[in-house]
């Protein structure tokens, strides 16, 4: 679940310069626990969530700061 998540957060807070765009699949049923991990990150600020073709949440775009 949330595991690939939260180690690709941290090598993003690691990599991408202030202003990087980090772009991540969502897995379904999975947008709440994804957004809490993002929302509780200081370096990270999440942008937005986009649906699916079956209105499902399937993209995020978060920012670092």
């Amino acid at each position: 679940g949330l595991s690939v998540y939260r180690h690709i957060l941290v090598l993003a807070v690691q990599y991408l310069k202030p202003g990087g765009r980090l772009y991540l699949e969502v897995g379904d049923g999975l947008k709440d626990s994804l957004e809490d991990l993002i929302q509780s990150s200081s370096t990270l600020r999440l942008v937005e969530f986009r649906k699916d073709y079956r209105s499902i949440d399937r993209m995020c775009l978060a920012m670092k700061r």
